[in-house]
C-alpha cells in the first residue's frame, strides 16, 4: 500500500513538472532580455477631468450604490443593522424618503428598473425589491 502512495506520488510530481514546463514561454526567458511592454498598455489613453460641482451627502452613510434616477440620487448604504435605501435631494443632500434592510442585511449595490429598485445584498446573496414611488419593499429573491 505504501509502495502505491509512493508510486502515485511521483506520477503526481512528473505530470506537475510537465504541466509547470509547458505553460513556461521557454522562447523569451533570457536574463538579459528587456522587458516586453503589454500592447494594451500603448493604447491606453488618459483623459483629463474638472470638477464642476459639489453636493453635500451624509458623511455617516457608508455607501455600497448610488444612481441618479429621474431628478433625484438613490442611495444604498451598507453595514449590518443600518443598512438602507435613500431617496436624496441632490442639491441640499436630504434623505426624501429611506427604506431600512432588516438587520441581518448588508446592503450592497442598486439599480433601478421599471418602478423597482433591486438592491442586493452582501454575504446573504439575496435581492430585495422596493417600490420606487412607495418606498416599501415589495419582496426578496
Amino acid at each position: 500500500m505504501k509502495q502505491q502512495k509512493k508510486l502515485a506520488n511521483l506520477v503526481f510530481l512528473c505530470l506537475f513538472i510537465i504541466v509547470i514546463s509547458a505553460c513556461s514561454d521557454t522562447k523569451t526567458k533570457s536574463s538579459n532580455a528587456p522587458l516586453q511592454t503589454n500592447s494594451v498598455i500603448n493604447t491606453v489613453k488618459f483623459i483629463n477631468y474638472e470638477i464642476i460641482n459639489e453636493y453635500p451627502h451624509d458623511p455617516n452613510a457608508f455607501t455600497e450604490g448610488l444612481e441618479y434616477y429621474d431628478g433625484y440620487l438613490y442611495e444604498s448604504t451598507g453595514e449590518y443593522g443600518t443598512s438602507d435605501i435613500r431617496k436624496v435631494d441632490l442639491i441640499s443632500g436630504r434623505v426624501l424618503q429611506s427604506q431600512k434592510l432588516d438587520a441581518a442585511y448588508f446592503g450592497e449595490g442598486l439599480t433601478i428598473l421599471n418602478n423597482a429598485i433591486y438592491q442586493l445584498t452582501y454575504r446573504e446573496k439575496k435581492r430585495i425589491y422596493i417600490h420606487s414611488y412607495y418606498f416599501k419593499t415589495t419582496g426578496y429573491l
